[in-house]
């Protein structure tokens, strides 16, 4: 007799509502033809952020709803409504539904029609707030994009002192080979000197790679002069290689607030390309202006000028700029100019270029005065 009581329970419609009202899945019903909700569970109206009214019933128009791609949904799109029309079975479709309180939430969704007599007269739709996985999916694409991002820098900026280290080698060993010590002894100088700033860039790099949230708070007063000295230092063995001078016109006692490092990749990367569009035995000219509300940075070289063409875009879209050989054939990544680009703005400063083809081009940038 007991049995006989459990088993009627179980098949009561009390235990069958209880189950569906207290289940953590949301669950709504739609009846046909006029796609009105007729029944939505606890579940359901937490999703929408909202209590279960005593008088209202839920509203599909209540809400916008996107494809992933983020296409809106017509009315006749959605998935419980494809199901009261047509009879389809939507069996994990991801949605992004947007309440009239501008709350935008992920949904995991199955709809099922529901027949009588081979005619459907109602739907059933069940979904799983799924926002915090598609965020979390999103912040691990974006700290991947970032992790990659941050690998291209320090690579491309460590790429100039190690070809220094490879070209002066090749002109220590052929210097060896001529027995003439005292330009092979110059050139080990230059190794060491470019071993040695290297090793301080990788240093510096990956200290910037770990604070990079930092940026854009992190700016302390630094003398300007004692910055740009050691930016040049950096590139001093690819000036040496091509003979080419750079002469600093800078206050020495000029000091502004920024972030050394971000600062220091867009600087580096500015002269970097000065030395490798440089022809060989020129010069190259670093000004600083102070101004009231700014300070103005420029970099001139005299050599292969940009085209007009390329002039007008080069700022535009750096990440569409491609590598050019330079004067001595060196090559690149074509990575610095969007890198030096990003930097700078992450100082709301400015970033601008002259250039005439056959004489030279000189780069601006403006970081605010503080």
């Amino acid at each position: 007799m007991e049995t006989n009581n459990i088993q009627n329970l179980l098949n009561s419609d009390f235990i069958h509502n209880a189950i569906i009202e207290q289940s953590p899945t949301a669950i709504i019903i739609a009846t046909a033809p006029k796609v009105e909700i007729v029944y939505a569970n606890k579940a359901a109206w937490n999703f929408t952020g909202d209590k279960a009214p005593l008088t209202n019933k839920m509203k599909i128009e209540s809400c916008k709803a996107y494809y992933p791609n983020g296409k809106l949904y017509s009315f006749d799109e959605m998935p419980i409504v494809r199901s009261l029309t047509t009879g389809e079975f939507v069996c994990g479709e991801q949605v992004l539904v947007e309440f009239d309180n501008s709350v935008k939430k992920w949904a995991l969704t199955y709809t099922h029609p529901i027949s009588k007599n081979n005619k459907i007269i109602a739907a059933i739709a069940i979904f799983s707030d799924i926002t915090n996985i598609i965020n979390s999916n999103t912040e691990l694409k974006e700290a991947n994009r970032n992790k990659l991002r941050i690998l291209g820098i320090i690579a491309h900026d460590l790429k100039t002192p190690f070809n220094a280290l490879i070209g002066f080698s090749e002109l220590l060993i052929n210097s060896l080979k001529n027995k003439d010590f005292e330009t092979a002894e110059e050139y080990a100088h230059i190794i060491k000197n470019s071993a040695k700033t290297a090793y301080t860039m990788t240093n510096d790099l990956i200290d910037w790679a770990s604070n990079t949230a930092s940026i854009r708070y992190n700016q302390t007063p630094l003398n300007v002069l004692s910055f740009i000295q050691k930016i040049t230092q950096q590139l001093q063995a690819s000036a040496i290689k091509k003979n080419i001078l750079i002469i600093l016109n800078v206050n020495a006692t000029l000091k502004i607030s920024f972030n050394e490092n971000a600062l220091g990749i867009a600087l580096r990367n500015i002269l970097s390309n000065a030395i490798k569009f440089s022809y060989n035995n020129s010069t190259i000219k670093i000004d600083v202006k102070n101004q009231d509300t700014e300070t103005i940075f420029s970099i001139a070289d005299y050599g292969v000028g940009i085209p007009e063409k390329r002039k007008k875009t080069i700022l535009v879209n750096p990440k569409s700029n491609h590598s050019t050989v330079g004067t001595n054939g060196e090559t690149g990544s074509g990575l610095g100019l969007c890198v030096t680009k990003e930097m700078i703005l992450k100082h709301k400063g400015k970033l601008w270029v002259e250039s005439e083809m056959n004489k030279g081009t000189t780069f601006y940038f403006s970081i605010p005065t503080h």
